[in-house]
């Protein structure tokens, strides 16, 4: 079996095999490919292709025209598509602001995905972990810095980042920093970095602004010492790419550098020439790979040779032809894999059977490829997508192949996540009275008896008002997401899991309370059940001790106030969740008059069946 070790290039995530085989199509030049300038504009564009461990499904971005950018998984094999919630669309932000997704890396055991989010708006970027599913989204950076190009450790532990595009930062799956480096002021992380393939170390590049070195260093981030490697070049060009990568064995490491000819005047590289090169971790040898007078870049190990890419530029740097090649490891027998216009960078598979890459079209557009390792079989993405039967393209469906699993969330699923938790006292209401000034509101309720819940709520200048302030305010997306579908008139305070059927509460801000909170029964069917809408029709004059607090409470009335008692289980499987609901003797501050225990009852697949009274009780201490 092959072992399988996961790095990243800009600006996707790679796997590195060992004993792996490769099937290649012998070519001994890079032939020039002619392209239309008349293309159409495509009306889809996707970009940022990332394999699962298991090499079956693909994570990428799609942005439709005019439309924002969504995270997506395709099955390979079935073309089924799932398509992550909206939240995933603008993790974290208001409704109609731009945001960007890209960079996204499957964790190890492909449970989980991070992804980086920016939004030109905010002037901010952030890491998302998540589901396969969409479910149980998490936040992982704050908005005071720039994280890129994420990707996960071998054991699955920790993730590594770019930090403000200069250092590296190392975090655990909380979010909680472990390391971040180096601590030299003066030196810059070059681009790109991948864990050797015990996940003890990090690869990564460095340059000095002072000495203009640029130097390969091996960095123990746990306790924070760190190997040179090597030294690439003096008096460089700081901000060129210098892709390097560690061999499967730990024991050789490939990069690439400018090797055309020097500048007279400052004695600097042509950077429109780079050639890979391998360097002996063990005796510092250093052998130069390639000589070809092309812009060579990305080498990558893989048990049957070194893959990298290798463009021709003109004069202007600009690319005129790329391709992707593959080389034994001491640069001999070099044969063609794939080849396009603009291939920045290329993604393998982990049973190294295939491999997919973005390439920029002379539109400007962005497809992803996906190609055999013999060469064949090119497919554009939305090709391979479109051509498979019944290819689901919406989360509505809710019938992905790739999360049938009955056992798990469904990604519409309320949970914990959807919690927003905050220690300013009375910020709710601070932010509700500066929404109702500034971005009006229309038809707030006003009477204590409505729950706050109904549909009919805020304006939409309201909502974003509300949406906004709570993102400032440290707001998770699905938090920012469930305001919103509350008309910006509540937030989830509470969630608890009971089973199919599961038990939260909102609080909404109220005329002379502001901190109501109701009960609601979540994830069935409908998936919000609101206790009141059901409790207000029932008829207490059928309960027998009904009589007996009439006559003692003439104007006795069930008021919305109520507290969980229990959930019992059916014994048809169904769940019965019992509400405590107050009995007051006519307004609000009159005396209490009992309560009605009234029960929500739902079947085995969560449907809701409808609300009875269990019973009425004597008010306390009768």
């Amino acid at each position: 079996m092959n072992k399988v070790h996961v790095r990243c290039v800009l600006p996707f995530c790679v796997l590195f095999l060992s004993g792996a085989s490769l099937t290649v199509l012998p070519s001994n030049s890079l032939t020039r490919t002619q392209y239309s300038r008349q293309r159409p504009q495509r009306q889809n564009t996707y970009h940022s292709p990332a394999f699962s461990p298991d090499g079956k499904k693909v994570a990428f971005i799609e942005r439709k025209a005019q439309e924002d950018q969504r995270l997506c998984i395709a099955d390979l094999d079935t073309g089924n598509i799932f398509r992550f919630p909206e939240v995933f669309t603008e993790p974290a932000y208001s409704r109609g602001l731009s945001v960007s997704l890209d960079r996204p890396a499957f964790s190890p055991d492909g449970r989980t995905i991070v992804f980086e989010a920016y939004s030109s708006d905010f002037g901010c970027s952030l890491l998302y972990l998540a589901n396969l599913d969409g479910t149980h989204l998490r936040r992982l950076t704050a908005c005071d810095s720039y994280p890129s190009r994420p990707i996960f450790s071998p054991d699955g532990k920790y993730i590594a980042f770019n930090y403000n595009s200069n250092k590296i930062k190392v975090i655990d799956l909380e979010g909680r920093a472990i390391s971040m480096f180096p601590s030299d002021v003066q030196e810059s992380v070059q681009t790109e970095f991948t864990f050797s393939p015990d996940g003890r170390h990090i690869l990564y590049l460095s340059s000095h602004a002072v000495t203009g070195i640029i130097n390969v260093y091996l960095e123990n981030f746990r306790n924070k010492t760190r190997t040179k490697v090597a030294e690439l070049q003096h008096e460089f060009h700081s901000g060129a790419f210098q892709h390097a990568s560690i061999s499967p064995d730990g024991k050789t490491i490939a990069f690439t550098m400018p090797m055309g000819p020097r500048n007279p005047q400052n004695q600097r590289y042509n950077l429109s020439r780079y050639e890979v090169l391998l360097t002996s971790l063990v005796d510092t040898r250093r052998i130069r790979l390639t000589s070809d007078n092309n812009f060579d870049n990305q080498p990558i190990f893989t048990g049957a040779g070194i893959l990298f890419t290798s463009s021709r530029l003109d004069s202007s740097a600009n690319y005129e032809e790329s391709a992707i090649y593959i080389m034994n490891k001491d640069g001999s027998h070099r044969r063609l894999i794939a080849q396009g216009k603009q291939i920045n960078s290329f993604i393998v598979s982990p049973k190294a059977d295939r491999i997919a890459f973005e390439d920029i079209l002379p539109s400007g557009d962005a497809d992803v490829f996906i190609v055999n390792l013999d060469g064949t079989g090119r497919t554009a993405l939305r090709d391979l997508l479109s051509s498979q039967s019944s290819p689901l393209t919406s989360t509505q469906q809710g019938q992905s192949a790739i999360h049938q699993s009955a056992d798990r969330p469904k990604p519409t699923d309320l949970g914990p996540n959807h919690v927003w938790s905050f220690k300013e006292d009375g910020l709710w209401e601070k932010i509700h009275e500066k929404c109702r000034r500034n971005g009006g509101f229309g038809a707030w309720r006003s009477s204590a008896k409505k729950t706050g819940v109904r549909e009919k709520g805020a304006q939409a200048p309201f909502v974003q008002c509300i949406a906004s302030q709570m993102h400032r305010s440290g707001a998770s997306p699905q938090a920012l997401a469930f305001t919103r579908k509350m008309k910006g008139e509540s937030y989830m305070g509470q969630f608890r899991e009971m089973g199919k059927v599961d038990l939260a509460t909102i609080v909404a801000p109220v005329i002379n309370d502001p901190n109501v909170v109701d009960f609601i029964l979540v994830n069935g069917t409908p998936q919000i059940v609101y206790l009141w809408e059901n409790a207000e029709k029932i008829d207490l004059a059928r309960d027998a001790l009904y009589s007996s607090l009439r006559s003692r409470f003439p104007n006795i009335t069930m008021w919305p106030m109520h507290s969980f008692v229990e959930m019992q289980r059916l014994v048809e499987g169904g769940q019965r969740f019992i509400f405590s609901f107050i009995l007051l003797n006519g307004c609000r501050a009159c005396e209490i008059a009992g309560s009605a225990e009234i029960a929500f009852d739902f079947d085995k697949e969560g449907r809701f069946l409808g609300a009875k009274l269990v019973g009425l009780k004597e008010p306390s201490g009768r």
